[in-house]
């Protein structure tokens, strides 16, 4: 009983997030674009929104902590080529 109103809880929250979020159009198409990522659902996206200040708290898309893509290495290559 306990775990059905915890999830009731939950349920309205995300659902109070939700109504924000698609409140305002330039958080809803952000929404939008990041949850169309394979793997991003409501949950990561309302935090990446929260943290990032709707992605505006950086100047450039590379500066989002891991969101974009870069090669993996070190900078130096030793051994044989």
């Amino acid at each position: 009983m306990l775990i059905e109103k915890h999830n009731e809880c939950i349920a309205f929250i995300e659902n109070q997030i939700d109504a924000l979020v698609n409140s305002d159009e330039e958080l809803s198409r952000n929404s939008k674009l990041s949850q169309s990522i394979i793997g991003i659902g409501p949950i990561i996206d309302w935090y990446m929104i929260a943290t990032t200040g709707n992605f505006k708290h950086f100047d450039t898309s590379r500066k989002y902590g891991g969101i974009a893509p870069f090669p993996k290495g070190s900078g130096t290559k030793k051994g044989k080529r």
